[in-house]
């Protein structure tokens, strides 16, 4: 690590970007339980306190905060090393997030509900596909099928949004075709049964649209099981297929979990 008095002589905006990329690896150091100079750390802190930049709410936290412990540390780095970056006229953004690498999740730690599947049909953005592993993780989903075109989850911006869930959750490419043959194809699409009346299967693919399109007509012929509707009350009448997704299979694995 550089020491404390040479970062001090470094040009201003270079020892701000220096300083923040110190407080990214302490960031990933805590969060890996390895060990951390707190004494350096705290250096840099106080460094980014007398920062004028910095409004004084940010800079009487940082002297406020407790000891830097494993939990402290890894939010107090973070917290600081975004505002660092705002000084340097970048707001942070998804992008910037440090996630677990894939191989940092345990596969062996889910909860699968067998035969329970969901099929993107023509997501486009990377973001998405991410969110939408993230979520099917998280609610026990056993695979994720992925239409033709339908953005990688190989892309970066999804493997950043997934954090680290595509490396331990299958999938696969498959037509709508393939997908017609599958037992309990059911859609998320307006116009359909109401989220709580829905009477979900033990098994089956819930069918997610393309974010400007909807579902294709393919898919919705492919969903013979039926249509399933989130409930809309504002103007806009409409919300994110990531969001949409985490609202309807929080009721499907609520139906499924019940003894």
């Amino acid at each position: 690590m550089i020491p404390i008095a040479r970062l001090m002589r470094l040009p201003e905006r270079q020892r701000i970007r220096k300083a923040a990329a110190l407080l990214q690896e302490a960031e990933l150091a805590f969060r890996d339980g390895r060990s951390v100079d707190t004494a350096y750390i705290e250096s840099i802190l106080r460094y980014a306190s007398t920062l004028p930049l910095l409004s004084g709410e940010v800079a009487e936290d940082i002297l406020a905060r407790p000891p830097l412990d494993q939990d402290t540390g890894i939010r107090t780095c973070n917290s600081v090393r975004r505002n660092l970056m705002r000084i340097l006229g970048g707001d942070p953004a998804d992008w910037d997030f440090i996630a677990p690498e894939s191989g940092g999740l345990d596969a062996r730690m889910r909860r699968i509900f067998p035969g329970v599947r969901v099929y993107l049909d023509d997501i486009r953005s990377p973001f998405n596909i991410g969110s939408i592993f993230r979520t099917a993780e998280s609610f026990g989903v056993e695979e994720v099928l992925i239409s033709p075109f339908s953005a990688s989850p190989e892309h970066p911006r999804a493997e950043r949004s997934a954090m680290g869930a595509i490396g331990i959750l299958p999938w696969k490419r498959e037509t709508t075709p393939e997908l017609a043959k599958r037992p309990n194809v059911f859609v998320l699409e307006l116009g359909g049964v109401p989220i709580d009346d829905f009477p979900f299967p033990e098994s089956g693919v819930a069918v997610l649209g393309s974010e400007e399109l909807g579902a294709s007509p393919e898919a919705i012929a492919a969903a013979g099981y039926g249509r399933v509707s989130i409930p809309m009350y504002g103007a806009k009448g409409s919300i994110n297929v990531g969001v949409a997704f985490g609202i309807m299979m929080q009721a499907w694995a609520r139906r499924l979990a019940r003894p």
